[in-house]
């Protein structure tokens, strides 16, 4: 966080087991060697990151903790939170929250929900919420705080090649 330079932006990922802190009032991340509670990841962004936004995301349980998290904090720094699920809830061990950022990160269609070929991160929220409710019956979680735009730019789609198409 401290190689920083004002206008980058952060994106914080994390994959792994989660756990409800009530010590902090929040979640915490579970680490080999302790926890890491939501809340503390959130102040070391704020006293050490230059840039102005942020977008934290965590397939985990208690996930949720990162949107409720976000808009408590006022400052400079805008947010955008993603969890798996709910902040008062188990996570699936499936992994499908992920492999929904891994379809947005790879460009694929499905996530454009409205299909104009951007990749809005609102998309991916309403995609994952739509996958993990059908797939694992459960609830993600999202939230933006301090101006992030809940429309940003991910990125566009990518035209797939049809198998028979490619042979030609």
């Amino acid at each position: 966080l401290e190689r920083t330079q004002p206008g980058d932006q952060l994106i914080l990922y994390y994959a792994g087991h989660g756990s409800r802190d009530p010590k902090h009032g929040g979640g915490a991340f579970r680490l080999r060697d302790g926890r890491l509670p939501v809340a503390q990841i959130f102040a070391w962004i704020e006293r050490r990151f230059r840039g102005r936004q942020a977008i934290l995301t965590a397939d985990c349980c208690y996930s949720g903790a990162l949107a409720l998290e976000a808009p408590l904090r006022a400052g400079r720094v805008a947010y955008a939170a993603l969890g798996s699920s709910l902040s008062t809830v188990t996570s699936t061990g499936a992994w499908t929250f992920t492999n929904c950022w891994i379809d947005a990160i790879e460009g694929r269609k499905p996530v454009d929900l409205d299909g104009d070929g951007i990749l809005r991160l609102d998309e991916l929220a309403r995609y994952a919420e739509r996958r993990l409710g059908f797939i694992d019956g459960q609830v993600s979680s999202f939230a933006v705080a301090n101006g992030f735009p809940s429309t940003f730019e991910l990125g566009r789609t990518r035209p797939r090649r049809h198998p028979r198409r490619s042979e030609e």
